[in-house]
């Protein structure tokens, strides 16, 4: 245990984003390649839940178990109080890529019953189900609202959305996102915005966005790649891959408060680079999206569906 970390999230007041910050935290480790425990001290075990134990209150073996062990002087089984999640592994199925994130999480905000029912009825979340959900549970119980249908949204607004930090510069360490996974990295064109907004897309989602071609293709190209995670629009979203229409472009969003965005980009230099080089021929700006539309004659987004 000499080399482990251990990050501890406390707060006495509810309802702060404990339980949010450790999961995104935790996943986000386990996707960079680090074997994470997390530990669930919630009396109420809403970490526990929203990784797919719904019935966190019928498990035999507990943080309070192992403590009434410990002060009964009877032995400890640790092995007992691990619920093995590899690759993210509920008892539904594995979390891949961001779909699982966003159903964990609109499980947290409703509490037992939704992550099956999404499961069994729609094959996971969306922003649809989880309002016929919230509908159903208010005629169900009588009451005029139940949890927030939009839960996802309101907490990805602040959080990374693959398990890269969007708001944060490029880790370019990350070799699978910038080296020979790199699509254009095997063709040498280091710096180039294309290949800037590969290894980008990689960090955020962990996998290949798909697109092969010129900046102004890639949002095609990511939409026919992913249709099922990725809708061609010409508003973006946080997490958005956009194309210049006129003018051979792309790059990365990650702010938009529906008038001001933030996105990320490569190739200032107009050129391709070493690959040392291209480590610092990148930046994060700000645009009005009538100004970013002006610059590249047009932008169309590839936007995340959830």
């Amino acid at each position: 245990m000499e080399k482990c970390k251990v990050i501890a999230i406390a707060n006495q007041k509810g309802g702060v984003g404990k339980t949010t910050t450790a999961l995104n935290v935790a996943i986000g480790m386990a996707r960079n390649g680090y074997d994470v425990l997390i530990i669930d001290f919630d009396l109420q075990g809403d970490l526990t839940s929203s990784l797919g134990w719904k019935t966190n209150d019928a498990l035999e073996n507990s943080v309070s178990s192992m403590l009434d062990d410990y002060i009964n002087d009877e032995s400890i089984n640790y092995d007992s109080l691990i619920l093995s999640i590899p690759r993210w592994r509920s008892h539904h199925g594995i979390f891949t890529d961001t779909e699982g994130i966003y159903l964990a999480l609109q499980g947290y905000n409703y509490g037992n019953g939704y992550i099956s029912w999404a499961i069994t009825n729609f094959g996971g979340y969306s922003k649809a189900n989880a309002k016929v959900f919230s509908n159903m549970k208010c005629e169900e119980l009588g009451v005029s609202g139940y949890g927030d249908p939009d839960y996802v949204d309101h907490v990805m607004r602040y959080v990374g959305l693959g398990f890269g930090n969007i708001r944060g510069e490029p880790n370019f360490e990350n070799m699978k996102a910038w080296g020979m996974n790199n699509y254009y990295s095997q063709l040498g064109l280091y710096g180039q915005c294309t290949w800037f907004a590969w290894g980008r897309f990689y960090e955020l989602y962990g996998y290949s966005p798909g697109f092969t071609g010129n900046g102004n293709q890639c949002v095609d190209q990511l939409v026919a790649t992913h249709p099922d995670k990725f809708e061609k629009f010409n508003t973006p979203k946080v997490g958005a891959v956009f194309s210049g229409v006129g003018h051979n472009h792309v790059g990365i969003v990650i702010a938009w408060d529906g008038t001001n965005i933030t996105i990320q980009e490569g190739n200032l230099d107009g050129k391709t680079n070493t690959f040392q080089e291209a480590k610092t021929d990148w930046q994060t700006k700000t645009y009005t999206l009538a100004q970013l539309n002006s610059i590249y004659k047009g932008v169309m987004f590839a936007n995340p569906k959830a």
